[in-house]
């Protein structure tokens, strides 16, 4: 909800909810245009372990810069959009990135897409925590970096990195973190595990 203020200000309109009810018996709802307002930055959360984090993919050194506009417009938690623009672009069919290929294609076809940050849309410090277990099948804010020995044998390894930085749990979400040390305690979680799908795709 706290998106849809920002959502009204890239159209140029004023929110019909904003009308009384005696309003709005006499008036039809405005029709938006195609719009998408999409969080620049956003708190990640590690269920595992419950730690917190937080990512602005298209300023993170550790993700190529090549990547970095994909990242940003991915992630479908992150945004809300209007009538007109999911009537312009369909979710497309397919098991991965559905949401970042909409936002793709909403800007191909002129639809209005505004990045804002957090900070600028909330009155405290968190808005969302994309949270990653072993269950879910979302590949998360994680970068594949190759690594190798350097000796004449050339040995190398791949390792999952997730974007960000570590930091305190925020102000806001504060409150929902008994909830979420009782739910991981029954579920039996450890730091870097990975959905089955998940794993047979890297390998």
């Amino acid at each position: 909800a706290a998106m849809v203020p920002r959502l009204f200000e890239v159209v140029g309109r004023q929110p019909w909810q904003q009308a009384d009810s005696q309003q709005k018996k006499h008036i039809q709802p405005p029709k938006l245009p195609a719009a998408a307002v999409k969080l620049k930055d956003w708190h990640i959360l590690d269920i595992a372990d419950q730690t917190f984090g937080f990512v602005e993919p298209s300023r993170d050194v550790l993700l190529p810069a090549k990547m970095r506009e994909s990242f940003s417009h991915g992630f479908g938690f992150s945004y809300v959009y209007t009538r007109s623009a999911w009537q312009l672009v369909k979710f497309a069919d397919v098991e991965w990135s559905e949401d970042g290929r909409f936002m793709d294609d909403l800007r191909r076809k002129g639809g209005t897409i505004k990045m804002v940050q957090t900070k600028s849309v909330v009155g405290n410090d968190a808005l969302a925590a994309h949270s990653h277990h072993r269950d879910t099948t979302s590949g998360g804010e994680f970068i594949e970096y190759h690594v190798s020995s350097g000796l004449a044998s050339r040995y190398e390894s791949c390792t999952s990195v997730r974007l960000g930085s570590k930091v305190d749990v925020p102000k806001s979400l504060q409150g929902l973190v008994p909830l979420l040390r009782q739910i991981c305690s029954k579920l039996n979680l450890r730091r870097n595990e990975v959905h089955p799908l998940r794993k047979q795709i890297s390998d």
